[in-house]
């Protein structure tokens, strides 16, 4: 997969780990569940999850950040050199700032929710599951998951998803990893990356 990297006006250099590990798990686990189905991917970044989504599953991608515009001239780039049509959805979503008859639409839109190295920062904590929150209540049956790159803070996420009723669900990485290292390919990702379905 070929994707349009080093964007420094937006302070968003690169595809981190964890978004590379979403997008394999995208690949090779949630064929069946988005095939020609709505995907919202929150602070979406270069969106190389929803590309892998659109490009393998012909899933019907809505990719939201608050740079947003900047960001769409670069994520079509990368659609391009895949030789894909980039019919996503753009939506400008700050996490901070948010409407919320606009989250309560995204949400009844789509069946998976995913975000990738969207909790970097401790000081993003409650505005990301403020917006969880809201996503999930507008749409209790859609899915969201997680991929995480640990820092160091690991309990301290925990500790923020559970004040705001959710829990980290670990059983797809425990699984996810194991298929990896039986596929002899584990060595390609970070061991510090993790993946979590978001449930209440």
């Amino acid at each position: 997969m070929k994707y349009t990297d080093n964007v420094t006006s937006t302070g968003i250099h690169i595809v981190w780990p964890s978004s590379i590990f979403m997008s394999q798990y995208i690949l090779s686990e949630l064929g069946l569940t988005l095939h020609n189905q709505p995907l919202l991917e929150i602070g979406c970044g270069l969106a190389l999850p929803s590309l892998v989504a659109l490009k393998y599953h012909s899933a019907k991608c809505i990719v939201s950040d608050k740079d947003i515009n900047i960001l769409q001239p670069y994520i079509k780039h990368s659609a391009l050199l895949n030789e894909m049509t980039c019919d996503f959805s753009f939506v400008g979503l700050n996490w901070a700032a948010f409407d919320p008859l606009l989250v309560q639409t995204l949400a009844k839109q789509v069946k998976v929710i995913i975000a990738s190295d969207c909790l970097y920062d401790e000081r993003e904590y409650d505005n990301f599951f403020t917006l969880m929150q809201q996503l999930k209540e507008a749409n209790k049956e859609v899915k969201a998951l997680i991929s995480y790159e640990d820092r160091g803070a690991f309990d301290c996420l925990e500790e923020y998803a559970g004040s705001y009723g959710f829990k980290l669900n670990d059983e797809i990485n425990m699984g996810f990893w194991q298929r990896l290292e039986a596929a002899n390919i584990a060595s390609k990702f970070s061991r510090n990356c993790y993946l979590f379905e978001l449930t209440i």
